[in-house]
């Protein structure tokens, strides 16, 4: 086996991916990221048959714990399981105890070249996160909380803006209206939207997508707001945490974090109050008996930080 250690540079973004590196991983059987360029690059068409993937344990304790060591083809199957009915509905609600109601009609809108999911091009390890889902003709309230976030896709300066409370956006057919909670809060933000979009050359007020986690296992030493960053990078695996991703081209630059989310798809409900209620379905108990996991040894909420 031949294995060769590259340090990956810096980048603005994807479409600044080193060449050298492009050359490298087209002639590898296998290439894993541990470093955000894996992130950046998670729907670049990257060149080669090779698989690609991007590791997201942080220290050996995560990649000792159910997170790391759920069985992958259950994770995969519950992933594929997911993906298909999102696929094969027409609309979709999220609410939260935050203030968060939100609905969408899917296939009314969508562009052809902007489907209901996105997939990615490199496989994440841990499986964590379904593919990014269309809010083109999302409508209602968003509620984020805790703080804005970078989405990874391109590096630009002072990407986090800490929140006090909830900081309500209005939203009109994927595109933010308003931005509403306590009015200093509120003008920070709206300053705050404006200036990344200037820094991306991209849409202040669109919505681009978002997504859910659907690992239990996803846990997080410590509390969120002592480093965000390396918190943002592992906890979008945790049904708990719901992640928007706004301003810019798709799939967008700013992260939005909404917590303890009810989601559901053509009223059939897949997440209730941060839980993945998808596993206690027939279909979710079954695959759970088909790949020997015990859903109650991975229920135990663990800790994300919040």
């Amino acid at each position: 086996m031949n294995v060769q250690v590259v340090a990956a540079p810096l980048v603005t973004g994807p479409e600044k991916f080193p060449l050298d590196l492009l050359e490298l991983i087209a002639q590898a059987d296998h290439t894993v990221f541990f470093s955000r360029l894996g992130t950046m690059g998670r729907f670049l068409k990257f060149p080669g048959v090779g698989t690609k993937i991007v590791c997201y344990t942080l220290d050996p304790t995560s990649l000792a714990s159910s997170f790391a060591t759920l069985p992958y083809a259950f994770l995969q199957a519950v992933h594929d399981a997911l993906v298909r009915k999102i696929s094969a509905s027409s609309s979709y609600r999220i609410t939260c105890a935050n203030g968060t109601n939100l609905h969408a009609e899917l296939r009314k809108g969508i562009t052809p070249d902007l489907p209901v999911l996105t997939p990615f091009t490199v496989r994440n390890f841990p499986l964590m996160v379904v593919p990014p889902i269309s809010a083109q003709t999302l409508n209602g309230t968003l509620a984020l909380s805790l703080a804005l976030l970078s989405t990874a896709t391109h590096n630009y300066p002072d990407p986090i803006l800490p929140l006090n409370g909830p900081l309500l956006l209005s939203i009109e057919q994927g595109r933010i209206s308003g931005f509403g909670g306590e009015t200093a809060q509120a003008f920070r933000a709206q300053q705050h939207f404006d200036r990344v979009a200037q820094d991306v050359n991209g849409d202040p007020r669109c919505v681009n997508s978002w997504h859910t986690g659907f690992n239990p296992g996803t846990w997080f030493a410590g509390q969120a707001k002592d480093d965000l960053l390396r918190w943002g990078n592992v906890v979008f695996g945790s049904p708990r945490y719901t992640h928007f991703h706004m301003v810019g081209s798709d799939p967008g630059d700013i992260c939005g974090s909404l917590f303890d989310a009810t989601i559901s798809f053509d009223r059939e409900v897949l997440w209730r109050d941060g839980q993945l209620v998808f596993l206690h379905t027939e279909e979710g108990q079954a695959l759970a008996t088909e790949h020997g996991v015990s859903l109650e040894s991975i229920e135990a909420s663990p800790s994300i930080g919040i």
